[in-house]
């Protein structure tokens, strides 16, 4: 039997591909036509899609024809056969990056940005899940493969409107997300062997693209509210918070200790990651849009939070992380061991241009000294390849777990390896032995091994 062209025009629209979330759109439509029963099942990454049902008028062996696919049915099934999903011809591909020589001479960022079209290109490789665990293993649940379809059909700004709806800084996410531990990690077509969506970097290029098209505009309140909200803390929180506060029509101050506003985003992570420039020009949006900010400021100093209450109708604390856990083995009271936010706030104070004593007197420099940093997680990894970047004479990372089992961002553990960091698996240090200078004892453990120790990241220089 056969089905009418002009009817299956108003089925089928001109995409090459058919799977996920296209199905459910058109499930109704396509059994409606087909005078059937139905619940649909769909299996990504094969050309074939099942559509279990009760057949009704259509025989066993019967074909309907419609153009580029075909209906056989069977006993107890019909099949729709066509043409494949973009991401079995297409493979996944990355942003250029710098060469691993090239990149550790600077503090620039190592990919650069996709073109329009691999933008395009690579977003259409989304398979469109009906169930997209992309989003649901995303921390802020970001609607991914909405602003994938956008970007594959070049509807940039609709792209941009759909991106920031759930998320107060796309730029810096895209830049800075453990995709490979999140919504990449979770891709469907990566499980299925076609590598992964590359969401993160989509997802940078969208918002980047909003900046260059003056797309982004600083926040306009309709209706002012007589009540003010005192945040302390400048860091991601405090700034998300302002931001959605003051959309609202709240007055917001926020007060931060530091004298720039960005927190970790400005003084922990390295510009290799973080590009300084990304920041700012986010914190200056917030400050046209009326957000007013006090920085040199220490609660409990400049005035103790009684004070602050009784000024603001309400307070958020967003002071964030910065005191290190201390590692509690025999000589951690030696000279040169520091925590890693010590090393990597005068590595980015000087990056910013500013004086910095302990790092001109060569205390939190370490070119021409060997490194070694004690965890694995992305603060570890910027430790890392900051010192590769100081020129250190060499560079050690001792985790206590194997590779598998590191909680950083597995590309991350990559960057370093290609920059020359050497890494000492199921490695637990013992103690530091020395008088004044430190050497570092360590153990090596056995992979059925469980510690209880949990060391912070810690910097540490290695003297023999």
């Amino acid at each position: 039997m056969e089905i009418e062209n002009n009817s299956i025009k108003k089925v089928f629209n001109s995409s090459n591909y058919i799977l996920g979330r296209e199905v459910k759109k058109l499930e109704q439509k396509i059994c409606n036509l087909l005078k059937i029963d139905y619940a649909i099942s769909v299996k990504n990454g094969t050309d074939a899609i099942a559509i279990s049902l009760k057949i009704l008028n259509i025989g066993k062996g019967d074909e309907v024809l419609i153009p580029s696919y075909t209906f056989t049915s069977t006993a107890n099934a019909v099949i729709m056969t066509g043409a494949k999903p973009v991401f079995v011809d297409i493979d996944k591909k990355d942003p250029d990056k710098k060469s691993s020589q090239d990149r550790t001479s600077d503090f620039n960022e190592i990919y650069s940005q996709y073109a329009k079209e691999k933008a395009s290109q690579q977003s259409s490789r989304c398979s469109q899940c009906g169930v997209p665990f992309c989003q649901v293993h995303c921390p802020l649940h970001n609607n991914i493969p909405d602003w994938l379809k956008l970007t594959a059909e070049e509807r940039m700004e609709e792209a941009y409107e759909i991106s920031s709806a759930t998320n107060n800084m796309p730029e810096i996410c895209g830049r800075i997300c453990p995709q490979d531990r999140l919504c990449e990690g979770n891709c469907v077509i990566e499980q299925s062997g076609h590598g992964t969506v590359t969401i993160g970097s989509v997802e940078k290029y969208i918002t980047d693209t909003a900046w260059e098209k003056g797309w982004i505009k600083p926040i306009k309140v309709t209706k002012e509210i007589d009540q003010s909200f005192g945040i302390i803390g400048a860091g991601p929180a405090g700034l998300a918070c302002a931001e959605e506060l003051r959309k609202n029509g709240y007055k917001v101050t926020i007060y931060d200790r530091y004298d720039r506003p960005g927190g970790l985003l400005i003084y922990g992570i390295p510009n290799f990651k973080l590009e300084k420039f990304v920041v700012e020009r986010r914190t200056n949006l917030l400050k046209k849009g009326g957000i007013k900010f006090i920085q040199n400021f220490e609660v409990g100093k400049d005035a103790t939070l009684s004070e602050l209450k009784e000024k603001h109708d309400a307070i958020l604390i967003a002071t964030g992380v910065y005191k290190a856990r201390e590692i509690e083995i025999p000589g951690s009271n030696l000279e040169n061991i520091f925590p890693a936010m010590d090393f990597l706030t005068a590595s980015n104070r000087k990056g910013l241009g500013d004086k910095v004593e302990q790092f001109d007197n060569g205390k939190l420099n370490v070119e021409g000294k060997d490194v070694i940093v004690i965890g694995g997680g992305d603060t570890a990894m910027d430790c890392v390849r900051t010192s590769v970047r100081q020129n250190a004479k060499s560079v050690k990372c001792l985790y206590r777990r194997d590779r598998e089992n590191m909680p950083g961002s597995a590309r991350e553990v990559s960057n370093a390896e290609e920059e020359g960091v050497e890494f000492v698996w199921l490695s637990n240090p013992k103690k530091f032995n020395g008088t004044t200078k430190i050497a570092v004892s360590y153990t090596h453990l056995r992979a059925h091994e469980t510690l209880r120790y949990r060391g912070c990241r810690r910097l540490l220089e290695k003297k023999k």
